[in-house]
């Protein structure tokens, strides 16, 4: 089949950013419920939350999220619904959804076997930079257009590499990341990588592994000089909302020289897509003392 002629269901934003990236958006006739791209706009959806949302869009408070997840959880409740009727009237052809978190987006393998035969499916999985690249070179071989993917995997490479060369030889500060912050969660997966790739020195949590709950004595205990705040769904004003209340009960005891940043975690940080070199520029430019865009990164004065 021709890819221009393909019907593709895109069930995590990450997938709807990656497929418009590689110039297929027009091909997408169903979308998640928290796709915000552009392209987005007017499509079906075909997934449900079945939790409180926090963050873009959403009414309920951290705690009050956690609260509700763990609840689902332990009682074996599905987080997300999938309308499986909606896509077969659709007659898609192809679905892009992740593999990576069961609480951040619905999983292919929890819903496929509603669909016919027929019906093709690509999973995000990258919790690092090469996992994305690997994503890429999926998504856009699924779609027929794969130099496609070696370009957009080349252009996120070059800005990658830019990034190192400014960076090389500095002393790299130490940099902690809040992935959620009621309880406290550090970043995990790609995140840690962001702040490595950025000259930072992440000092709490590692590369490739998932996020975790901490204590805020631990945060304390990593003595960084450097905070950023990314809780993830949320945009920039939601995230300096909350690193705002941090500052008055996590953070209160952290050196006044401490910087603390909120960060639009719901455009860079909250999913591995192409972004991420624009999230290693703006994490870059916070370490090495220049001003970040204004619309990705805000100050938090303490």
């Amino acid at each position: 089949m021709n890819s221009e002629n393909l019907r593709i269901a895109t069930l995590v934003p990450a997938a709807t950013d990656i497929v418009c990236a590689l110039g297929l958006g027009s091909s997408i006739v169903a979308v998640s419920h928290e796709c915000d791209h552009p392209m987005a706009e007017g499509l079906a959806v075909a997934t449900s939350s079945n939790v409180p949302a926090a963050g873009v869009g959403g009414e309920a408070s951290a705690s009050e999220v956690d609260a509700a997840v763990s609840a689902a959880v332990a009682a074996g409740q599905a987080l997300y619904g999938v309308d499986t009727g909606l896509l077969a009237s659709l007659e898609v052809d192809l679905v892009v959804s992740q593999t990576i978190c069961d609480v951040c987006a619905v999983r292919s393998d929890h819903f496929s076997h509603e669909l016919g035969p027929d019906v093709a499916f690509v999973d995000l999985n990258a919790t690092s930079v090469e996992g994305l690249y690997a994503d890429i070179e999926a998504v856009a071989a699924a779609l027929g257009v794969t130099d496609r993917g070696e370009v957009l995997n080349r252009a996120v490479a070059q800005r990658l590499a830019a990034v190192r060369g400014r960076t090389r030889g500095s002393t790299p500060l130490r940099v902690a990341t809040i992935e959620w912050t009621d309880p406290l969660f550090i970043g995990g997966h790609w995140v840690p990588e962001i702040v490595e790739l950025a000259g930072g020195a992440n000092c709490l949590g590692s590369a490739g592994t998932p996020s975790h709950r901490i204590a805020a004595s631990d945060l304390l205990a990593a003595d960084p000089q450097v905070v950023l705040v990314l809780p993830c769904g949320f945009d920039l004003d939601g995230a300096h909302e909350e690193a705002a209340r941090m500052s008055t009960t996590s953070l209160v005891d952290l050196p006044a020289e401490c910087q603390v940043w909120a960060l639009d975690a719901n455009r860079l940080m909250s999913r591995c897509t192409h972004i991420v070199a624009t999230a290693v520029e703006t994490v870059a430019a916070i370490l090495s003392g220049d001003e970040p865009d204004g619309a990705c990164a805000r100050r938090i004065l303490r």
